[in-house]
């Protein structure tokens, strides 16, 4: 009987760098860190690179859209991407723009208007009710920009 093969799946931690570009400190230039042409770190599949940067330019969008943009019908991205990640195409959307408007709430005094229209929300409200949606008991700068 054979052994299946054994792999490291690809999750969206690995692949995904900080939105504000940064240069790589010393301890990441040691460990091979590079930043693709999509400018995420590059995982060793080109198809997980693609797919990321996808999300990472088109910000709030649909796994559908995405499909389109990359030539294949969502069924076959979703079983792609779940087999090379063990996630859904969607979780990788959500993980981008959770990740995204926290480093940005934390990083910046952006308001709330300029997040939206960065991450391609239709408008700000849409921004809020999927951030709250979505935050899972974490407080980043709220209270301020809830004033804004």
């Amino acid at each position: 009987m054979e052994t299946p093969l054994a792999y490291t799946p690809i999750t969206p931690d690995k692949v995904f760098l900080p939105y504000f570009r940064r240069e790589p400190t010393e301890a990441e230039l040691w460990k091979g860190f590079s930043r693709n042409e999509y400018g995420n770190q590059p995982c060793g599949c080109k198809f997980i690179d693609c797919f990321a940067g996808i999300i990472r330019r088109s910000g709030y969008t649909d796994v559908i859209s995405i499909s389109r943009k990359m030539g294949i019908d969502r069924i076959s991205l979703q079983y792609t991407i779940m087999t090379f990640t063990g996630i859904t195409p969607k979780a990788w959307i959500d993980y981008w723009l959770l990740t995204t408007i926290c480093e940005i709430l934390e990083k910046t005094d952006w308001p709330i208007k300029k997040i939206a229209e960065k991450l391609n929300f239709t408008s700000q409200g849409v921004l809020s009710t999927y951030f709250t949606k979505h935050k899972k008991n974490r407080t980043y700068r709220m209270a301020d920009a809830e004033l804004r």
